[in-house]
């Protein structure tokens, strides 16, 4: 429903679809499914999965309408938000990655080096749901962090 709003052009109202109370109640509704059995598990990880790509795109539409202080907030806190998710229910570690990479644009290197170590411990302790590219991009953010944070350091 945001989705055609947004090829609409009409960013208030996707955006007021996307922060509507509805969807929390929808998280909190598939988290209880994880917690209830295993048999409504798959389900809840996809509802996980669907909240999370919906604050996927509320992220793009505040990126497009405006670069205000309070919506780098806001998306700030959205990422944080989903990368608790993500990590939690082992679901869409690619967040990771478009946080680490807000993060670096934002110039917040330390919080990115942070935020890509995630990934790349997590890979190093096998977690199978990390392929080797998202792991090659991590280790590439953090690089990039590093190397901001040197150039700023005299």
């Amino acid at each position: 429903m945001a989705r055609n709003e947004v090829e609409k052009g009409n960013y208030a109202l996707a955006l007021k679809i996307l922060s509507d109370e509805m969807r929390e109640r929808e998280l909190s509704h598939a988290k209880k499914k994880i917690q209830i059995s295993d048999l409504l598990h798959a389900e809840g990880v996809n509802g996980i999965k669907s909240y999370i790509s919906e604050a996927k795109l509320e992220i793009r539409i505040l990126n497009t309408i405006s670069s205000e202080r309070k919506n780098v907030d806001k998306i700030t806190d959205i990422y944080e938000k989903l990368i608790k998710l993500s990590k939690e229910y082992k679901v869409c570690y690619e967040i990771f990655y478009d946080y680490a990479e807000f993060l670096i644009y934002e110039n917040k290197y330390q919080r990115g080096i942070e935020i890509s170590s995630v990934i790349i411990d997590e890979y190093k302790s096998s977690n199978k749901a990390i392929n080797k590219q998202l792991y090659a991009k991590m280790l590439e953010q953090s690089a990039r962090c590093y190397a901001e944070l040197d150039q700023y350091e005299v």
